[in-house]
This record gives structure tokens, sequence and C-alpha cells, in this order.
């Protein structure tokens, strides 16, 4: 494995316990082949205030090590702490922002925001979709951007 972290520690002597604990974790995923082992004796501490970056080629378990922290996978072995308590589900404690695009490529970016108005579930009358649509391109900057397909905007 090739994983590895930086720590930028800018935080305040008030504990020595981490918020965040991967000790001795390990991750194997089944294959045709047999038990393909993803992560391997990763043990790591993360304090309240530290900012850590997480670098590693593609396939190195950068993804798996965050997923465990969601609560998404489980370590093989191992454990992952929050807060002194094992993570073993989601929660509300903790947010995760996906690296996947959440929209449709082919449909411009006003059709993307529109897509949800236009459900059978959706309740808001027809005669009100246009004026929902450019208040939320405006609240986030993208009127100059309502024809454009997603591709055309960063990423970042």
């Amino acid at each position: 494995m090739n994983l590895k972290t930086s720590h930028a520690s800018e935080r305040a002597a008030t504990s020595d316990t981490p918020r965040i604990r991967f000790d001795n974790v390990a991750v194997e995923f089944p294959t045709a082949q047999g038990p393909m082992r993803v992560l391997d004796g990763v043990s790591l501490d993360i304090h309240q205030g530290e900012f850590v970056s997480i670098i590693g080629p593609s396939g190195c378990g950068k993804t798996t090590l965050m997923n465990m922290l969601a609560g998404f996978v489980q370590p093989t072995e191992g454990r992952v702490l929050l807060d002194g308590k094992p993570v073993t589900a989601p929660g509300p404690d903790r947010g995760v922002i996906f690296q996947e695009y959440g929209v449709f490529p082919w449909l411009t970016v006003r059709q993307n925001i529109a897509f949800g108005l236009g459900l059978s579930s959706n309740r808001v009358p027809k005669s009100e979709h246009a004026g929902i649509v450019d208040r939320y391109m405006r609240l986030m900057g993208l009127g100059d951007f309502a024809d454009h397909h997603p591709k055309h905007l960063s990423g970042g």
C-alpha cells in the first residue's frame, strides 16, 4: 500500500484523546480470486483542530478509509473510533461529500435543477417551477451558466 498521511496541527493542548482513531485497521473485499486486502495495519490518530491529508495513488485505500469513518464499510480487522466510540454505522455526527457528480451530464444546469420539480411526487405547482429554478441558480451563482452542461463547469 502506498497510503501516506500528512498532519498540520494547530490544536491547543486541551486533550491527548483523538477525535478519530484508526486502530490497526485492515479491510478485505471478496473477489473471484479470493480476498483482496486493500488496507493493512493502518493506525492513525486525528485530534480536534488538525488538518489531515491522505495522499496516494488510485486504488491504495483512501476512499475505503473514509468510508470506514463514515460507517459505510466495517474493518475486517482493527477498529475505527470517533470520540472514543466505535463507528459501526453512518450517523448524523459525520458528513460525507461524495467524489462522484450528483448531476445528469446530458442535462443543462437549468434542467438539472428543475429535475426534481418534474417528479410526480412533487407538490409544487408547475407555474412556480421556473421561479424556483431561477432562485437556486442565483443562490449558487450559476445564472450565467443556465444553458451549459455540467462538463463545462468546474468540478472544484
